[in-house]
Parts: structure tokens; C-alpha cells; sequence
């Protein structure tokens, strides 16, 4: 037992070499952080196994939330994020789905996000499902016109101003097509997803 003792010192040691440290926050234009997200995603996928268990070849890709604010009612202070995490395209008829890798920020009126590594391997949090759900089936042009309205309030969208219903439509929508990220983030927004799953 003694003998043992410094070959798992040694292990032990070895294995927090080995961790690699996670990339700063990196504050850029909007038009700059899809690369910055890119190359995040790349370093996370290099350092990612395969699926040991199935004998099988990830094929990960990564997606992003829609917006969603850190507090509601948003202020002129929100802080807007959405996040960079995976779904393995490599399973028949559901996908895993990873933890995120990285979140953008945007603070309301500002001209910079900020980029902010949150892992730096893939990690599998759920499965994910193909299955059709209920909702409005909101096109790219809805969508921008949705997070276009809501990273302009500055207060909750009283219930009878036009275009109330639509954009809780829209998150509805949204978190019900992607229930498995949308749960997996929901303790960092929750008074919003409780007003999004608020009766009309």
C-alpha cells in the first residue's frame, strides 16, 4: 500500500496538468464573434471522444440559443446571451446534446459582445428527441423581427401592446423545439422562462 501511494500522487498530479484552462473572455463586434465562437468550438471538438459505449463516429455541430435576457422585466442594463453547445447528427431518430461551450453577451445599447468560454470539451446533458411539436412555426425573417423587439424593451411588454402575443409565441415556440438546451439554461433566466410559460 505504501509503494501505492506515490504512483497515485503522481497520477493525481498528472491528471490536473492535464487540464486544460479555459479562454478568457474575449470582447469583439458582433460581426467578430462567430469567429471567435468558431474557434472555440474546433478547440472543443478536437478535445472530445467519440462515443466509446456505441462504437460509433460523432458527428457534433454546433447551434446557438436565441437571445434570452438575465433579468425580466428587461432594463436598460439587461445583459442579452445566447449559447454555443452541440447536437450530435450521428444517432437514428434523436440527438445528443451538449452542455455549452461558450455564451455571447450583449448589454442592452451597447456595440460590443462578449465572448465567454464555458467548457472546453463536449459534454453530453441530454438527448434530444426528433419529434414534431405544437407552436408557430416562425420563419428567419420572424425571428429577427421577434429579437429585434425584445432587445429593445426596457420594461414588460404590457399584455394588449402589438406584438405581446407574438413574441411570447415566438419563445414558446422556440423552447419547445429545443426543450433540452432551453431547460439545461433555464436556472440563469428564470424569471423569464416563468413569463414565458405564463397564461396570456
Amino acid at each position: 500500500m505504501v509503494r501505492l501511494i506515490p504512483l497515485l500522487m503522481l497520477c493525481c498530479a498528472t491528471l490536473a496538468s492535464c487540464q486544460r484552462p479555459e479562454a478568457p473572455p474575449q470582447t469583439v463586434s458582433p460581426q467578430e464573434s462567430a469567429g471567435v465562437l468558431k474557434t472555440l468550438w474546433g478547440d472543443a471538438l478536437r478535445h472530445s471522444p467519440n462515443d466509446k459505449t456505441a462504437n460509433r463516429q460523432r458527428e457534433w455541430k454546433m447551434l446557438l440559443t436565441t437571445w434570452l435576457p438575465s433579468e425580466w422585466p428587461p432594463t436598460r442594463q439587461t445583459v442579452w446571451t445566447r449559447y454555443a453547445y452541440g447536437l450530435d447528427l450521428s444517432m437514428d431518430g434523436a440527438s445528443d446534446v451538449s452542455a455549452p461551450i461558450a455564451r455571447v453577451e450583449w448589454r442592452a445599447g451597447g456595440e460590443s459582445e462578449t465572448v465567454i468560454s464555458m467548457g472546453t470539451t463536449l459534454k453530453v446533458v441530454a438527448v434530444h428527441p426528433v419529434r414534431p411539436h405544437g407552436g408557430w412555426r416562425y420563419t428567419l425573417d420572424d425571428e429577427e423581427r421577434m429579437l429585434a423587439m425584445a432587445r429593445s424593451l426596457t420594461g414588460a411588454p404590457p399584455p394588449e401592446a402589438p406584438g405581446t402575443n407574438g413574441l411570447k409565441s415566438y419563445y414558446q415556440s422556440w423552447r419547445l423545439g429545443n426543450a433540452e438546451i432551453a431547460a439545461h439554461v433555464e436556472p440563469r433566466h428564470r424569471a423569464f422562462f416563468d413569463w414565458v410559460k405564463s397564461a396570456r
